[in-house]
């Protein structure tokens, strides 16, 4: 089985092949989805639907797993997740908690710092959910 950082490598491989939308600058973002026994599941890029504007976990969860179970299961994606979307989308830190996911791994918080934090902040005192960052060695 492989281990956590050969996950988050996996997670960095699909953050390279990340697309933003035309005239808007955005990180890129890899996301790797793995069963609660160790079993890979699903991975995407941001950018990754036809028109650049899915976000990378959005993408995995909904797009490529549906309605597939995730409980007890880990993410591990590049960037923090987002917690706040326009009206019309839903926030990819509340949709791993809806999804059940027990474990999310963190590559790097968001730069922004408006968005910095909130996803372990957030989650934290909800007992279904745990987010951790990674070491120093696979910041990306």
């Amino acid at each position: 089985m492989p281990s956590d950082r050969e996950w988050m490598e996996r997670a960095v491989d699909q953050a390279r092949l990340s697309q933003g939308e035309p005239g808007r600058i955005a990180p890129k973002v890899g996301a790797v989805v793995v069963s609660k026994d160790g079993e890979f599941l699903a991975e995407a890029h941001r950018g990754e639907d036809p028109c650049h504007k899915d976000h990378a976990e959005f993408y995995a969860l909904e797009r490529i797993l549906g309605s597939k179970t995730l409980a007890n299961g880990t993410v591990f994606t590049t960037v923090e997740p987002c917690f706040e979307r326009s009206e019309d989308k839903i926030a990819c830190a509340r949709r791993l908690v809806e999804r059940q996911v027990d474990r999310v791994v963190i590559g790097m918080l968001d730069p922004d710092p408006s968005v910095h934090e909130s996803m372990i902040t957030h989650t934290a005192p909800n007992p279904g959910i745990s987010s951790t960052g990674w070491h120093a060695t696979m910041r990306c």
